[in-house]
Formats: C-alpha cells, sequence, structure tokens
C-alpha cells in the first residue's frame, strides 16, 4: 500500500492543468421568476447560459449589483441591493453543487446599506471576507466591514464621513497580503468632496486617507476596482469634471503618496471609466474596459512597463454596449470574457468573449427580457473551477470501483481493484466544499465509520498517486 496523498480543492491545481475545466458565473440585476435579479452561468465548453438561482425579494434579496466571490471552501459570496429583512440588501452566499442560496446576512441602516454602484466583496489573506457599502452607518456615507465565514458574523469596521471620505464606491477592495492593507476608493468627501483613496490595516484597524481628489484638476472616483502590481504600485481609473470629462488612469506609489497620471482618456479612445476594473492578462498586458467613448465603450490595454494604452476593439449595440465590468481571463482557452449592461439583440446585455491574440470579440449570449432570462448585468464574471473534475481522470471501468451502501448509514465500504495496484485514498467532502475525511485505501476492501457526520449529501473523490482522479461520485448519509 501506497502513502496516502491528500488533495484537497486548494491544492488540487498542480495536477489539473491538462484537464482543467471552469466555468464562468455572474448575476444580472434584473430578470428571473420574480424580476428582480438572477445569478447566471455559462459553459465555455458547452457555449450554454444558464439560470441557476432567481432572486425573491424580501426572502433572498433583490436586485443584484455585484460580482461573485469564490471563497477557500468554494462557495460564491456576493450581496444584493434591496430585499432582506430590513429591505437593505443581503449578503448570501451560493453553492454551485447543490443550487442553494443562504442568506447570512441583513444589512441594515447601522450596518450598511450596499446600494448604488455594486460594491462586492473581496476575501483577505486571513480568511475573512471584506466589503463597503455606499450608504447606512453613523453618517449614511456607509461602512467598511468584514465579514466571518465560521460565526457568520458582520462587524462594522469604520463609518465613511464627509471628511474623511464618504460613499466607499469601488466594486472589491485589493489586498496586500505582505503587509496586511486593503485599499479603496470613495465616490465623496475628503477635501475636495470628490472622494479619496485610502487604506486599511487589519492588524491595527488603521484607516488612513492616502489621496483626496480634486474635480478642479484631475478628476473623481465613483466606482472603480483598484489594480495592485507586482511592484508595490496601485492602478485606478478615475472620472473626469467640466474640462477634462473622460477621465483617467492615475498610478498611486504607497511608499512615497505620490501619484501621475499615466493616460487621460478621450472619446475617440474610450471614456468614462465608470464601475470598471483593470486585470493581468498572461501575456503581461493589463486589459480592462470603458463604458464610454465611441458607440458604446471600448476594450483596451494597457502596458505598465510603457504606460502605453491602446484601444482594442470599439463595443456597439450588437456587440454589446456599456461594460460595467472587470474582465477574466480564463486559462482553459486563453480568452478574455466579461458582460455588458446592454446591447445585444434585446439590447439588455450580452456575455462576450475576447480574444487578446487575434483581436476578435464574439458575442456568446444576449440577454432577454421577455423569456425568463436574467438581463441587465451590471458586474463581471467569475470564473470557478470545477473542483469534482478538474484533475485527470483515469479511464477505469465502473466495476473495478465500488461504494456502498448508498444511502449510508454508520458505515461506507470501498473496492477497487485495479491492474496497476491499490489507489491511494478516498476523500469526502460536505456540501459546503468542506473536507470531513480521508482514508486510505487497499488493493481490495475498506470499511471507515460515517456515524459521526451529520445527514446529508457528500461528495467522494478516489485518487491515486499521481493526483489522477479515480472515481467522483455522490453518496447520502442518513442516520
Amino acid at each position: 500500500m501506497r502513502k496516502l496523498l491528500v488533495y484537497g480543492f486548494a491544492t488540487l491545481l498542480p495536477f489539473c492543468l491538462p484537464a482543467q475545466k471552469h466555468m464562468l458565473y455572474g448575476t444580472t440585476y434584473k430578470g428571473g421568476t420574480s424580476n428582480v435579479g438572477t445569478i447566471v452561468s455559462y459553459d465555455p465548453i458547452s457555449a450554454k447560459e444558464n439560470i441557476e438561482y432567481s432572486f425573491f425579494a424580501p426572502n433572498s434579496g433583490s436586485l443584484p449589483i455585484a460580482s461573485l466571490t469564490q471563497a477557500s471552501n468554494g462557495l460564491l459570496y456576493s450581496i444584493t441591493t434591496s430585499g432582506g429583512k430590513y429591505n437593505y440588501g443581503t449578503l448570501y452566499s451560493y453553492n454551485i453543487y447543490t443550487g442553494t442560496l443562504m442568506v447570512l446576512h441583513n444589512f441594515d441602516s447601522i450596518h450598511g446599506w450596499p446600494a448604488g454602484d455594486g460594491n462586492g466583496i473581496m476575501q483577505a489573506k486571513n480568511g475573512l471576507l471584506y466589503g463597503g457599502t455606499i450608504y447606512g452607518g453613523t453618517y449614511n456615507e456607509g461602512v467598511l466591514y468584514s465579514f466571518n465565514l465560521s460565526t457568520d458574523t458582520l462587524i462594522v469596521l469604520h463609518n465613511f464621513d464627509t471628511v474623511t471620505g464618504g460613499w466607499p464606491s469601488n466594486e472589491k477592495l485589493v489586498e496586500d497580503t505582505v503587509n496586511g492593507i486593503l485599499y479603496g476608493t470613495t465616490g465623496g468627501g475628503g477635501l475636495n468632496y470628490d472622494g479619496v483613496l485610502y487604506s486599511y490595516t487589519i492588524a491595527t484597524n488603521q484607516y488612513t486617507v492616502l489621496q483626496t481628489f480634486n474635480a478642479a484638476v484631475g478628476g473623481n472616483t465613483p466606482g472603480n476596482d483598484i489594480y495592485l502590481a507586482k511592484n508595490g504600485m496601485l492602478y485606478v481609473m478615475i472620472l473626469g469634471n467640466d474640462s477634462n470629462i473622460n477621465g483617467q488612469i492615475l498610478r498611486y506609489d504607497p511608499k512615497t503618496g505620490n501619484d501621475t497620471v499615466v493616460f487621460n482618456f478621450n472619446d475617440t479612445l474610450g471614456s468614462d471609466p465608470q464601475g470598471d476594473g483593470m486585470m493581468l492578462a498572461s501575456n503581461g498586458l493589463l486589459y480592462g474596459v470603458v463604458n464610454g467613448g465611441g458607440k458604446g465603450g471600448f476594450i483596451f490595454s494597457f502596458d505598465l512597463a510603457t504606460n502605453k494604452y491602446v484601444p482594442l476593439f470599439s463595443l456597439d449595440s450588437a456587440t454589446g454596449a456599456s461594460p460595467y465590468c472587470t474582465l477574466v481571463q480564463n486559462p482553459d482557452d486563453g480568452l478574455l470574457y466579461g458582460m455588458t449592461q446592454l446591447g445585444g439583440t434585446d439590447f439588455t446585455g450580452v456575455i462576450f468573449s475576447y480574444d487578446i491574440n487575434t483581436g476578435q470579440e464574439k458575442v456568446l449570449h444576449s440577454f432577454n427580457s421577455t423569456n425568463g432570462d436574467g438581463y441587465f448585468p451590471y458586474a463581471g464574471l467569475t470564473l470557478v473551477k470545477d473542483t469534482l473534475t478538474s484533475v485527470n481522470e483515469l479511464d477505469v471501468e465502473s466495476e473495478k470501483v465500488k461504494v456502498w451502501p448508498n444511502p449510508a448509514n454508520t458505515e461506507l465500504n470501498v473496492e477497487v481493484q485495479l491492474q496497476t495496484g491499490a489507489s491511494d485514498g478516498i476523500c469526502l467532502y460536505n456540501m459546503m466544499g468542506e473536507k470531513v475525511i480521508c482514508e486510505e485505501l487497499t488493493n481490495k476492501l475498506t470499511s471507515f465509520a460515517i456515524d459521526k457526520f451529520a445527514a446529508g449529501i457528500y461528495l467522494y473523490r478516489i485518487t491515486d498517486n499521481e493526483g489522477n482522479l479515480i472515481k467522483t461520485d455522490k453518496v447520502v448519509i442518513t442516520h
């Protein structure tokens, strides 16, 4: 019997490159059975879009405007802008394996109201979720909060105000994982009431204003993701003003406090970078979208080394218009994926791909407001690994691998008879994606107790010492 190798969700990646599969998940502001928003998925292999969940107020929350975040436990997390117990929105989790949505927190006037420009959440290195709300709190100018996945507890860390920055508007915070510092922006407040760039030190609970924006000489920041480069520089797209209405890309150095405008938008090259962010692609360039300029916005690239901005594709009503998203790159095919709020056959938004090698943009799905589909997607897509089938699967005869009984009560039996010898082991996961047990397997029959586990549906994975998946399936435990 060989040594047991345990492969949890977080350690599967090195063994899954040849057969990796990713799905794309997103939210739409409207549509679904109650017309208050949906969770949708898109499979790049089958080219199929699917409604995974329809929101309904007040129970689940309504009108989702933020992207989804996959946490370390495999669940997706996000917020709604309305509905819930107090009609201030909800923080929820979604299980892609069971299709179950759970409301974890009901926002209120004290703990924030995530309305407006689609405030999102991110998971920090310490495992906590962090986010901001544009309204609510002590001064009704929003709060910065943390959420503990283990205790389902939300804590207000900072109450925004007019002086130090109000109405936080970035979709997601960004973290300097080395120093434990979060960075974000507000759409108002500060010295000139035009917003601020701020930091939050997790260990000391210290909120610091780093940069105050001034619409008279530059711009303000109503809603953008921040990109943190490997050299520690922060990049943020900001809106302009009456004399510079098109916006800018600003670089900020946290070490020196110096900021530099590295690009000025214009209507020909793209403008109005509201609600958009930038991401680093495999070729080393940043890619992003702006929802203004041209006929419906632009897809662009930006070179960090040379500060060169290139408008790559001009969006329009046919190819998707007015994107409010950060793009994602699928490692399976190298394509960039995103959504637009408008455009398409029904002019209610599209899912699109962009090939960084050929420059080709392709509409993959046009949302439809009349057939129960979701529509008006404000946020971007989230890349989700198919953790059950993303390793190399051995071609074995089903009768050579047996797991019984199913349903099981007190004991589970596993028999693996392969000419290549014994498999390494079996791991059991609950539907939260958490590993509950791993057992070594012999060449023939292994039995282990399951009576201490709660009744429900579990997923098992049998792997060999090469990381290859021999078999995966569901088992029901009853008591």
